[in-house]
């Protein structure tokens, strides 16, 4: 739409329409305009031709006194134009990166994958891996990295061969037994929110508006027309809140919790 209303290309575009370049058309304009023929070539490129010009090559050739868009619909066109251009990189962009995250989660399920299939076949012990709330930031800003993955310290547990144990930072898990310190296991990362059973917790990971990062134990409502999801828990002291889809980076379903010794704990905290 913007290239349309320029100047240089409006008249480049007339004249070979109308073939004015075979009759001598641009000699008789360049003599008109007082320039040479190259000058003509030169105001092809230009975005808007000088008034004097275009009152003269309007005269020249009879054409409508409109034919060159005024100069600030040709600001303002291109100002529209170069704004729909960095809202459409924007969505180009944030589609990128959520389709990168979507990658990185598929490869979390593939090494969890790799795990169950190396514990059946007797290749190794079932285990956890583990992130302590003191680890958590670190694990938020790494997880992507296998090397890291395969590094995080590790627990046994009876219920669950392989998967993750993440640590409880509040009581929003009180009413169900679970307080604060105990360790939620998962071997289940969701990736469609269509997937979220009510009355179920699940651990999730998110940042906030102030680039916070979070690692909490809520009940999920997903709202598809607002792309946001609500967090809640049983416990009345525990705030509702809402956060968007694209602030979430993971979300685990809470299949097993676990309650470390201290000694196991402080063993654990060792080897982080």
């Amino acid at each position: 739409m913007y290239s349309s209303l320029r100047h240089g290309h409006l008249l480049k575009k007339y004249i070979e329409q109308n073939k004015l370049n075979r009759k001598g058309g641009i000699n008789g304009l360049a003599t008109e305009l007082g320039v040479s023929r190259q000058g003509v070539y030169v105001l092809y490129k230009q975005e808007v031709i000088k008034k004097r010009y275009r009152e003269k090559i309007i005269a020249y050739f009879d054409l409508d006194r409109n034919f060159f868009p005024d100069p600030k619909e040709i600001e303002e066109t291109r100002n529209r134009d170069y704004n729909k251009f960095l809202n459409v990189s924007v969505e180009r962009n944030l589609l990128l990166d959520d389709l990168k995250e979507i990658k990185d989660r598929m490869k979390l399920r593939w090494y969890l994958q790799n795990e169950r299939i190396n514990y059946r076949k007797g290749n190794q012990e079932g285990c956890l891996h583990v992130v302590t709330g003191l680890s958590f930031e670190y694990y938020y800003y790494h997880w992507k990295n296998p090397f890291y993955i395969r590094e995080l310290p590790r627990i046994e547990d009876d219920f669950l061969a392989y998967g993750f144990a993440f640590e409880i930072t509040d009581n929003s898990m009180i009413d169900q037994g679970y307080i604060r310190g105990d360790f939620a296991c998962s071997c289940t990362l969701l990736e469609f929110p269509e997937d979220i059973v009510p009355d179920q917790y699940y651990f999730i990971i998110f940042e906030d508006e102030e680039m916070d990062t979070h690692g909490l134990c809520r009940q999920l409502e997903y709202n598809s027309t607002d792309d946001a999801f609500m967090l809640s828990s049983e416990r009345k002291e525990i705030k509702e809140f809402v956060i968007g889809y694209e602030s979430v980076s993971q979300i685990w379903l809470i299949e097993h919790v676990i309650r470390l010794t201290p000694e196991d704990y402080i063993q654990l905290a060792s080897l982080e």
